[in-house]
């Protein structure tokens, strides 16, 4: 199971910085998770101050082992393709999961990089016809990052079915990194890597 920092580490630095992401890294994980906001910087809203994505890649690239991978969350739609691109400047595309819930940007990404397709609690998920087998099915993405709360055996079966892979998150707890791995979860996102461990240091 991938062991993956949300926001780099959040719980032990400030979120999509250089320094959560450093504390991911020195926690042992095997990928990272930022937020890409729409100017191209990365931060969970936009408006909100933060690193453009090339200078911010080029700073973590420093700090990066050469199996890092990259959980690149886009917040909003009409910038995917720029984002695509950066990575690739930047030479990690081939390491990075796109991940949205927006449709129009999964159709943009879909063909072009390894895409997952985010899916939370809501109406589409709480209809009765409507299973996130359906939901992730027609998003053509890969991969999905499904909320912990929605995750089910049957989902992450559905999603193995079709060849991709199922990262959950947020996830705060040893016990609930334990019921993500006992479901099938190919990968747990959480903002305290540590938890990974047997023990923590206080």
């Amino acid at each position: 199971m991938l062991r993956i920092g949300h926001r780099g580490a959040a719980g032990l630095a400030p979120e999509n910085t250089i320094a959560a992401m450093r504390a991911a890294i020195g926690a042992g994980v095997d990928m990272v998770e930022f937020d890409v906001a729409p100017g191209l910087v990365v931060g969970h809203d936009a408006g909100r101050r933060g690193l453009p994505l090339p200078e911010f890649v080029v700073q973590l690239l420093e700090l990066a082992p050469p199996d890092l991978g990259f959980l690149v969350d886009l917040k909003a739609a009409g910038y995917e393709r720029a984002t695509l691109a950066a990575c690739e400047a930047a030479g990690i595309a081939d390491c990075c999961v796109f991940s949205t819930g927006n449709t129009a940007s999964l159709s943009a990404l879909n063909g072009h990089a390894r895409t997952s397709v985010t899916i939370r609690p809501g109406r589409r998920v709480s209809r009765s016809r409507v299973t996130l087998a359906d939901i992730y099915r027609k998003s053509g993405a890969r991969d999905a990052t499904l909320r912990h709360d929605v995750v089910t055996a049957a989902a992450v079966a559905a999603v193995h079915t079709a060849g991709g892979r199922v990262f959950a998150w947020t996830v705060n707890t040893r016990a609930g990194i334990k019921r993500m791995a006992a479901l099938g979860c190919d990968g747990v996102i959480t903002d305290d890597p540590r938890l990974f461990h047997e023990t923590i240091e206080e």
